[in-house]
Order: structure tokens, then C-alpha cells, then sequence
């Protein structure tokens, strides 16, 4: 699999691949991103459901301030299980204020549950305050599986969300 790193113009932004993962095993590039990117509205994204990648795309999504739609696809294989990666994201603080105060809509496709997701998830909702929508689409596996599904449904409604208005749908 490839990693690639689209600027599709009109705003629009796509890593996918492989490129969280090469972040979250090259830190140090973390430092020489821009500490802003106002220019970027959409954003599409590939990542593995563990810590360091997840934590990689909360410190991204400090850069895009006028970010309004975000689609993020969960890959199934996790590369950083396979060895240890090392190292710590030094990860700013997230909470002090709604940082993702334009993002309209998100959308997470091949979502399996895990504790690193639900993370993400969490912090979308407790930072996106003006978010209309959140489509989560589960993995075929756990389309299967009626009751985890049903839990998992209740736990992420059960998140704090700082829009009033956000509508959250599964699938």
C-alpha cells in the first residue's frame, strides 16, 4: 500500500495510505508541519485503530482551522502492533478550547469499536461545536454483531458533545 499526501486544491486535503502511519514513526516531522493550514475545509484521511496514529490525527486537526468536513476510513491491519514504535506525541493541549469551531460534518467508515477510536470519537464530539452530523459506518464485522453494535451506539451517544444540534447515525 502506498502513502499519499493529495492537495486536491479548493481546500481539500487527503492523506491516505500509509501517511499517519508514517508520522507516528516519524515524530519529528510532526514539529515541522505548519502550525496552521486555514486553506484546508475538507479533509480525508486513512488510519489504523491504535493510539499513536489516533493521537496523531488530534495533533493534525490543530492545523486545519476552518476545517468543516472530516472523512476518516479505518484500515483493518494494524502496522503499529506489529513492533514498538517508541517514542511519545507530544500532543498540546487539546481541551482548552473548541478547536474544531467549523467542522460541519464528519464521517467514519470501517469503524470496529476499539478503545483508540472511541477516543476519537469522543474528542470529535467534545471539540467540533458547530457539527451538524457525524455518520458513523460500521466494519462488516461488526455489522454482524447486533449487540456490540447496540453498546457501542449507546456508549458514543452517551459523549459529551458541545453541539447542541449534532445528529449522530450509524450504520
Amino acid at each position: 500500500m502506498k502513502s499519499t499526501f493529495l492537495f486536491l486544491g479548493l481546500g481539500k486535503l487527503a492523506l491516505e495510505g500509509l501517511y499517519i502511519e508514517f508520522l507516528t514513526r516519524h515524530q519529528e516531522l510532526l514539529a515541522r508541519l505548519p502550525t496552521s493550514c486555514a486553506t484546508v475545509k475538507h479533509l480525508k484521511l486513512d488510519l489504523y485503530p491504535d493510539k499513536k496514529p489516533i493521537e496523531v490525527v488530534m495533533f493534525l486537526l490543530r492545523r486545519y482551522p476552518n476545517l468543516q468536513t472530516l472523512c476518516i476510513s479505518i484500515k483493518t491491519l494494524s502496522l503499529t502492533s506489529m513492533g514498538n514504535v517508541g517514542g511519545q506525541i507530544l500532543l498540546e493541549e487539546l481541551n482548552s478550547q473548541s478547536m474544531l469551531k467549523c467542522l460541519r460534518k464528519v464521517e467514519i467508515k470501517y469503524f470496529g469499536g476499539s478503545g483508540s477510536e472511541l477516543d476519537l470519537v469522543r474528542f470529535l464530539l467534545g471539540n467540533g461545536s458547530v457539527m451538524k452530523e457525524m455518520d458513523i459506518t460500521y466494519s462488516r464485522h461488526k455489522r454482524a454483531d447486533k449487540a456490540t453494535r447496540t453498546f457501542l451506539n449507546d456508549m458514543v451517544l452517551a459523549f459529551t458533545k458541545v453541539s447542541p444540534d449534532v445528529a449522530i447515525s450509524f450504520s
